[in-house]
């Protein structure tokens, strides 16, 4: 049973989406750490029509100016994402035990250093699925085959609570399985915003982990904007073609647990296209 942990950001997470993990009691042979469970939009007016018909025989014409608004002027929904020039970012991480503690931090901070700091934050949300509108707003996502732990779901959107979240990330005691994370993450609905670019760090696994991963996002990738998929130490030497089948995916791989000063600022066009600020 895949376990969704919500971590202490996400509070107001309705308890009955939730279901708990089963820890592993086994511990990992590499000494990893358990995992924690813990826009402005666009309002379009519609036209208005050109001359007025007469009602029909019997019927009174409503008074001028009372009519009900045009369709396209209603308020848009909570949730709304920011213009094109600032899209929401969701970060996937893989967790396995696999990776070993001292890769997996180097990830960590070559995330929080080299790619955060480049996103265009500095927004405000104003409740837990209310994104801010000017500025990205981040979800940030730990994952393997036991759990997929939500650090946050799109409610931060400045870089200290960015990096906080990435520090509090930790091992799992299980191998990884990132097909089930893509699958877990669209039926939460990270896939219902149009302006929504996801970046999926995956460090561990095998070729059938990544065959599968690729089926599972082609099933949805049509309603992601971006997906970066990142392929870093054992992942990287996998193939990765699979991957490669649409126009809004792109993929980095690496042997190593960091990509290069290039590599980096390539990934970081993908996920800020207009390199808005």
């Amino acid at each position: 049973m895949l376990g969704v942990g919500i971590h202490k950001y996400n509070q107001n997470v309705d308890a009955a989406a939730v279901v708990p993990a089963t820890p592993s009691t086994t511990p990992p042979s590499n000494g990893g750490t358990g995992s924690t469970t813990t826009g402005s939009t666009t309002t379009g007016t519609a036209a208005p029509p050109t001359g007025t018909a007469a009602p029909p025989t019997g019927t009174e014409a409503p008074p001028t100016g009372t009519g009900g608004p045009p369709t396209g002027s209603e308020a848009p929904p909570t949730g709304s994402p920011g213009p094109a020039g600032a899209p929401d970012v969701l970060i996937m991480i893989d967790t396995s035990h696999e990776i070993g503690p001292t890769n997996f931090n180097q990830i960590i901070d070559y995330i929080a250093t080299a790619i955060a700091p480049k996103l265009p934050l500095g927004g405000s949300a104003s409740s837990f699925l209310d994104r801010a509108g000017d500025q990205t707003n981040v979800g940030i996502v730990g994952f393997s085959d036991a759990s997929v732990n939500i650090m946050t779901y799109y409610e931060i959107n400045d870089l200290a609570s960015v990096q906080d979240a990435l520090s509090h990330l930790t091992l799992s005691y299980s191998k990884t399985n990132p097909s089930k994370a893509l699958t877990v993450m669209n039926k939460f609905g990270f896939t219902k915003v149009d302006n929504t670019n996801v970046m999926m760090v995956l460090a561990s696994g095998t070729q059938a982990d990544i065959d599968a991963a690729a089926d599972a996002l082609s099933q949805f990738q049509s309603a992601i904007q971006n997906f970066t998929f990142v392929a870093l130490g054992k992942a990287g030497a996998l193939n990765l073609s699979n991957f490669s089948n649409s126009d809004n995916v792109q993929i980095f791989m690496s042997e190593n647990y960091v990509l290069t000063p290039e590599e980096t600022n390539d990934l970081i066009n993908g996920l800020n296209p207009t390199g808005a600020t």
